[in-house]
Formats: C-alpha cells, sequence, structure tokens
C-alpha cells in the first residue's frame, strides 16, 4: 500500500499544480465560475466584445484574464444565432498547460427559439480523466438580425454577503459565516 502526504512539510518540493487543482474541484465543483467579481462583458461594437480583466475556476484551475476584446462574426438579416465565448484549456505533449479565449460561431436560425448554442466537440471533458483540449463557455452572444446582447453562462463565485455563493444547476447554494475563523 502507498500513501502520499500531498499538503504537509515531506523533505521535498512535491505539490503539483494538480494536486491543488483536484482540491479546489473537490470544494468548487467543475463548472466555471467567475471568481471575485463578475466582470461586465460588453459589445463595444457590433461585432467586438470587450472582456474586462478577470478570473475563472473551472474544473480546479484558475485562469487569469487580462482586459482585452473578442470578434464576434456579422449576424444575418432576418436571423437569430447564438455564439459561445469559450475560456479553451489545452495541455501540449510536454504537458505544458494553457489557455485562450475562443468565440465559437453558431449557426442561423428562423426565430430566437430555433437558435441553439454552438458545438466544438470539446465540452464537458475532464481534465482530470485526461482531456488535453476542454472548451468551457463564459457567456453568450445572442444576435437577433444585426444586433448582439451578450449574457453570462458562467455563475458566480465569491464574496456574497456573510458568506459565500455558487450558483449549481440554477441553484444558488450559499457556505454561510458562522462567525468563527
Amino acid at each position: 500500500m502507498s500513501v502520499e502526504l500531498v499538503i504537509g512539510h515531506g523533505g521535498t518540493e512535491h505539490v503539483s499544480a494538480d494536486d491543488i487543482a483536484t482540491i479546489l474541484a473537490a470544494v468548487f465543483g467543475d463548472s466555471a465560475s467567475w471568481v471575485r467579481e463578475v466582470p461586465e462583458l460588453t459589445m463595444s461594437d457590433a461585432n467586438t466584445l470587450t472582456v474586462p480583466a478577470c478570473d475563472v475556476m473551472f474544473q480546479g484551475r484558475l485562469a487569469r484574464i487580462g482586459a482585452t476584446t473578442v470578434t464576434v462574426e456579422s449576424g444575418t438579416q432576418d436571423a437569430w444565432r447564438h455564439d459561445l465565448l469559450m475560456l479553451r484549456y489545452e495541455m501540449d505533449d510536454a504537458a505544458v498547460e494553457t489557455c485562450e479565449l475562443v468565440m465559437v460561431t453558431g449557426d442561423p436560425a428562423s426565430s430566437e427559439e430555433a437558435a441553439e448554442d454552438p458545438v466544438t466537440g470539446y465540452e464537458g471533458l475532464y481534465v482530470r480523466d485526461g482531456a488535453t483540449c476542454v472548451d468551457v463557455p463564459l457567456a453568450r452572444v445572442t444576435l437577433e438580425s444585426l444586433t448582439p446582447t451578450v449574457e453570462l453562462v458562467a455563475a458566480e463565485l465569491g464574496p456574497r454577503g456573510d458568506g459565500m455563493c455558487r450558483m449549481v444547476d440554477g441553484d444558488i447554494w450559499y457556505w454561510e459565516d458562522d462567525g468563527n475563523e
């Protein structure tokens, strides 16, 4: 039987990013959550999504996003479309992990009800299961003809009153501060 004390002094440096990710995923879950503050994503024009500096937790990983803009493909007259802003996680052959923002364009539809979120094939995969590419939805851009609007898809994770909150399956769960530190 083999047991390794991961967080504790063992005389050698041994705690890996994967160890910390395992703990964070157990505490906060696998889905994407904005950390500390929920950012205000805005459309600065019909083709530019502005993303302020923010932090995202997903599958135990923390991604720090610098203020940036992402291009949104033009809409189609008399059509609806859903595009998704994804945080794309990748791990290369040398086990180097990276993240980038990717805008995934949906297909035009005749009505809002018929418009579907695009699929990349990398959603719903888990790093801990060996996936080397994972797409994590952060926001949805809905285009009604040529007019875009943006809504957040990732949940909020951060201070909320006297405790912490997390959206789970559409419900907000609170971890209340019991006054003990």
